[in-house]
């Protein structure tokens, strides 16, 4: 009976788990044909495409919507101006191209670089150091090695174990390509690096700390990892919009400055941060 009992658990879990991601994929299917056929304000919708794979807690697709502080930030932000919006998830490549092409609006949320700008507006300050005003958020990235790996991150981002890994597509890759850093970009999330880091036994994965620090909550990574304390990098996060894009340069300064009041409301904030707490 026990083993009947046990069949017939893991075969619920089974149809549980399928039935979560039909219903996520029907969802993101009616999203994007919705976004599609409306066009774009003039009561219609701002068209919104991110990054499918979890980018914990910034942004992450949750039963077919848009989840995460970065959404929350946006969806907060346009309400208060009356400007509606339709999030769309897709692989992170596709949705630049996507942005490049017109076809999406903006992109939730990309840090700058000179290859991204070419098709994307971003606020006049993004290319400079530091924190922009009209960033979504600023975020930090982490090195994280095995746990019986004697390094620690000292600021010398030429002594991280090799191999170096990212996400394809991620701008921190060519960041660190810049710096004569080569990097296995061949994964597309952070926790399949993860596993080729255990699988491997050696190198490194760049990743944000809250996604370091719920990977090593999972009970399959917990105790392998270790998070060096001092960040390697800081860099702020916009909402751009596609060049190509039919929303005036009004309407796009208008979301960005409300996107800052938004930010610096600390009590929002607060909340937040409490909603995506992983303690």
């Amino acid at each position: 009976m026990n083993r009947v009992s046990k069949f017939y658990g893991l075969y619920n879990d089974m149809i549980c788990l399928l039935s979560q991601r039909l219903v996520a994929n029907v969802l993101s299917v009616v999203l994007l044909l919705f976004s599609f056929s409306v066009p774009s304000m003039a009561g219609g919708v701002i068209r919104v495409c991110l990054d499918e794979s979890e980018w914990y807690p910034f942004t992450f697709v949750k039963y077919g919507a848009a989840s995460g502080i970065h959404i929350d930030i946006i969806k907060h932000a346009s309400g208060r101006i009356g400007m509606p919006l339709v999030f769309v998830a897709m692989p992170w490549k596709r949705c630049l191209r996507e942005a490049s092409q017109g076809r999406v609006d903006a992109v939730a949320t990309a840090s700058y670089n000179d290859d991204r700008a070419a098709f994307l507006k971003y606020p006049d300050d993004a290319s400079l150091a530091g924190k922009s005003p009209h960033r979504v958020m600023q975020v930090e990235y982490v090195i994280v090695t095995m746990s019986n790996d004697s390094f620690e991150f000292d600021n010398n981002i030429e002594d991280i174990p090799r191999p170096v890994r990212a996400p394809r597509g991620y701008s921190v890759v060519a960041d660190l390509n810049k710096l004569g850093i080569p990097v296995d970009d061949n994964a597309a999330s952070d926790e399949i690096n993860i596993r080729k880091l255990l699988r491997e036994g050696r190198g490194t994965v760049v990743v944000i700390p809250e996604m370091a620090e719920k990977l090593n909550q999972n009970p399959a990574y917990k105790g392998k990892l270790k998070i060096s304390q001092k960040p390697w990098k800081s860099k702020s996060y916009f909402l751009p919009f596609s060049k190509k894009s039919r929303i005036s340069d009004q309407d796009i300064r208008r979301l960005w400055d409300e996107i800052e009041k938004v930010r610096e409301d600390s009590l929002f904030m607060a909340e937040q941060a409490r909603k995506y707490s992983i303690n």
